[in-house]
């Protein structure tokens, strides 16, 4: 029946990825053009902090023009119209990270209802000491005060930065229903009992040792990110027996466009992804994954791991306010596997000399608003110096800061080998 409804029905599964979005974005909304202007030291410090920040405002209609030309970076635009679903589709269109309140601003009450309702940080700056304070809707719901005429500049960056990290998708009214049908779909492919009734359409794979098995039980896993190195021509000539890779940066490039195992929390590559397993973080995560694909007859069987379950590591870490990027969760899951063999490619860390990713020179060679460079780092080091088996590297920065650390790898292979 499946297979019939495929091809009578359009199928998005082969579509071309949507182009890749590199801005996150950032609401200000303030009364005046003089709030706009005392506001301004603290927005451009996190411009430079967060380089992947687009600054959206909102402001008095007469101000602006004069906005526009004081603030040419930032995109000067009216609020959506305060209705929750337009001011959801205006949020997750723009990537929004959090929402500023500047001073006395008057926000609709379905406006901030939408912007709690989809998770995200409301803050409210106070940016003299001669002005008023927030208006009690707004100071009531603010997870964060700011008061720049308090503290310092840099204080203000990094508390600032800590609301932007902060993971909505885990807060979303929507992904926290109990009684959806997504939700039940999903309690249907986690109890002990419903397991086996709904395993031909919904896999749900929560140790090590299922996973290993789902997977063919690997000896060498090939744990491939989006940076640069991941095109090097010698990983060609390597041998593997399952591709792990991240969301679809890589469809449509000419090698390595067929993996075995996709992590990513992201709606858009869960419909696009055929034949994988998925790799996700988070309950709300897994309720995304039903909602994609549980129901739609055009979607495959879909079998899913929690990342967080077959590498505990990933949650007994330190983050602090951040989190990991979904390259940390493939490399934290394929040493948990624990393989005969590893190789370990494209992870750049952001600091790769030709850029963020291959062939892309508009996307600023830095790590997105919810992820910190050194704190990542440092979890990738560790989980590579905790696997036992014959470990190979390809990519400078990630190679020498292993070795830096005493790590020993396997031997690449030699020119000859790549010709």
């Amino acid at each position: 029946m499946t297979g019939l409804l495929s091809k009578l029905l359009p199928s998005r599964a082969d579509a071309a990825p949507k182009p890749f979005v590199r801005d996150y974005g950032v609401w200000v909304l303030g009364g005046s053009a003089e709030a706009f202007e005392a506001a301004a030291p603290l927005i451009e410090a996190a411009l430079v902090a967060q380089p992947r920040l687009k600054i959206y405002v909102t402001g008095p209609k007469a101000a602006a023009e004069a906005l526009t030309r004081r603030f040419p970076r930032y995109v000067v635009r009216d609020a959506p119209p305060a209705f929750g679903l337009l001011v959801r589709r205006f949020l997750a269109a723009t990537r929004m990270r959090c929402v500023i309140a500047l001073d006395d601003v008057d926000v609709p009450a379905a406006t901030l209802s939408g912007v709690l309702g989809y998770g995200l940080a409301l803050v409210s700056l106070r940016t003299s000491p001669g002005a008023a304070a927030a208006k009690p809707d707004i100071a009531g719901e603010a997870l964060l005060k700011l008061d720049l005429s308090r503290g310092s500049m840099d204080e203000a960056v990094a508390e600032l930065g800590k609301a932007i990290a902060r993971d909505h998708k885990l807060l979303r009214a929507t992904d926290r229903r109990r009684f959806t049908p997504s939700a039940l779909a999903l309690a249907a492919a986690t109890g002990a009992k419903s397991r086996a009734l709904v395993d031909w359409r919904l896999k749900r794979l929560v140790t090590p040792q299922e996973l290993f098995a789902e997977l063919g039980r690997p000896e060498t896993v090939f744990c491939l990110g989006t940076g640069p190195s991941s095109e090097d021509p010698i990983l060609r000539t390597m041998a593997y027996d399952v591709l792990f890779r991240v969301n679809r940066k890589w469809a449509g490039r000419s090698h390595f466009t067929k993996p075995d195992m996709v992590f990513t929390a992201r709606q858009s590559v869960m419909v696009a992804t055929e034949g994988a397993v998925f790799g996700v973080r988070s309950h709300a995560s897994e309720v995304r994954l039903m909602r994609t694909r549980a129901f739609d007859p055009r979607r495959g069987r879909s079998a899913f791991a929690r990342a967080d379950l077959i590498a505990p590591a990933l949650v007994d870490y330190d983050w602090g306010a951040f989190r990991p990027t979904n390259g940390a969760a493939m490399l934290a899951v394929s040493v948990a596997l624990a393989p005969k063999r590893l190789i370990v490619a494209g992870i750049d860390m952001y600091s790769h000399p030709d850029g963020a990713y291959p062939g892309d020179a508009a996307t600023p060679n830095a790590f997105a608003p919810a992820h910190d460079a050194e704190t990542e780092r440092e979890f990738l080091l560790q989980r590579l110096e905790s696997y036992a088996g014959e470990l190979v590297i390809v990519g400078d920065t990630l190679r020498a800061a292993f070795e830096a650390r005493g790590g020993r790898l396997g031997r690449l292979p030699s020119g000859d080998d790549a010709a």
